[in-house]
């Protein structure tokens, strides 16, 4: 399928005839009604539950992003909605059987742009739940499914300046950008402590080791650096459980933040961001042997190790605020290894060491 055409305004998208084109049945009324969100998306976005005709269930879920007050945005220089331009331009089309999207219809605005997509609120995991192995499987299989779609020919003509550079998802929550978005940050505990986890990272690790972690996380040229020469592929850019639903069948992802960079990238965030019952390098590797059955035998893997551990390395270095703030009620009689910051920095030695050595 080729381009799609956005509305002008909500309003117009959600008129009943329109809004029966979208979602492919017939609509004679429409109402709204405020939506509750957990997560990061809670506190950049506006959303609202889409009914048609009266009915008890949602049709649909409406999110509106002001450009302006959206920190993330601001974060990550997206000044056009990223989200909506991999829609607008097709990519979202090209995207394997493994792998759905949400979106049925978009619209902008001035400073902003509303997106109407399914409602997959049951197909979410709550925040408090870990992720299971067969669910983990699932969703990496679907990662190795996309990442080969777009292998070495991630489309960059169709998404222009709408990919975001690798460096600006490494520093959205670095003390240096933290401290610039001052006032725009909103005033909830999940994103408001992030600074305070800068501060405290010092006394949760080797002052060296947290030294080198904060200026990588502030400045992650050296590691844009690293990996320049790896084979790259189009990425999800922000895959965390939080972000991909799982019907049983197929994972469903939101939120997208198209970048373009080696593999190794969307599946080490997945892996540290998603609480899974299996081990990050059981993982890492279940991930690879995926990736091998989709690119065939012909496949070359001389590079992997390489990018896996940079990968690693500059993750570590983002999560490393939220995750000294975390170790204050890391508990070994109940957590897993990989919940505390120092199994992370173990594993990111060798990574740290070849980004030096870039």
């Amino acid at each position: 399928m080729g381009a799609r055409v956005t509305y002008p305004s909500v309003e117009a998208m959600l008129e009943p005839m329109e809004l029966a084109g979208l979602l492919g049945r017939p609509v004679d009324s429409v109402s709204l009604a405020p939506m509750t969100t957990l997560g990061f998306s809670s506190t950049e976005a506006d959303f609202q539950e889409v009914f048609a005709d009266g009915e008890a269930t949602p049709a649909a879920v409406l999110k509106i992003v002001q450009w302006s007050r959206d920190w993330h945005a601001i974060a990550t220089e997206d000044t056009r909605g990223r989200e909506v331009a991999i829609w607008e331009c097709g990519v979202l089309d090209r995207l394997p059987p493994a792998m759905g999207h949400a979106v049925r219809g978009a619209a902008r605005f001035t400073d902003g742009a509303a997106l109407l997509m399914d409602d997959l609120t049951r197909h979410f995991l709550p925040a408090e739940v870990r992720v299971t192995p067969q669910r983990a499987r699932g969703v990496l299989r679907a990662m190795a499914a996309m990442h080969a779609t777009f292998w070495e020919d991630p489309p960059t003509g169709d998404l222009g300046a709408s990919i975001c550079p690798l460096e600006r998802l490494l520093t959205r929550i670095s003390a240096t950008m933290l401290t610039s978005l001052g006032g725009v940050l909103p005033d909830i505990e999940l994103v408001a402590n992030l600074p305070e986890g800068w501060d405290r990272l010092t006394s949760v690790v080797d002052p060296g080791v947290a030294r080198d972690l904060r200026a990588l996380a502030d400045d992650p040229a050296p590691v844009v650096t690293a990996l320049d020469g790896y084979p790259t592929t189009l990425l999800h850019g922000d895959l965390r459980s939080a972000n991909v639903a799982w019907d049983g069948t197929r994972a469903i992802a939101i939120d997208w933040q198209p970048t373009v960079a080696p593999p190794a990238y969307d599946l080490v965030y997945y892996v540290a961001n998603s609480g899974g019952l299996l081990h990050p390098d059981e993982a890492m590797a279940t991930y690879r042997e995926m990736l091998a059955a989709e690119l065939g035998p012909a496949a070359s893997w001389s590079w992997w190790d390489d990018q896996l551990d940079i990968c690693v390395a500059a993750v570590t270095a983002m999560m490393a605020n939220a995750w000294a703030l975390g170790e204050e009620g890391y508990d070994p009689r109940r957590d897993l290894p990989w919940d505390s910051i120092h199994w992370w920095v173990a594993r990111a030695e060798r990574g740290l060491r070849l980004i030096g050595a870039a």
